[in-house]
């Protein structure tokens, strides 16, 4: 009579998504979400420039002060503030 296995290498795979997660949250951050912004027209431009944006999620409240193209995105990638890199 053949025993059965109890512990096979195939029952540990879905460790495999936890820890793809946890990797993902350090390297990137978790998201937060646009919550006020300010912004500045300039004479001869239609588009308004964002001076400021304002972010809230799960590690508080982060600002923004000149963002890339003078545009705030909706959601944005931050680390907790005691992480480095």
């Amino acid at each position: 009579m053949k025993q059965a296995r109890l512990i096979r290498a195939v029952y540990f795979l879905w460790l495999i998504v936890p820890a793809a997660i946890y990797v993902a949250i350090k390297a990137y951050g978790l998201p937060h979400v646009l919550s006020s912004t300010q912004s500045r027209t300039y004479a001869g431009q239609l588009s308004r420039v964002y001076a400021q944006c304002n972010y809230i999620g799960p590690y508080g409240r982060f600002e923004v002060h000149f963002p890339r193209n003078g545009h705030c995105d909706f959601l944005r990638l931050f680390k907790s503030r005691g992480a480095r890199g």
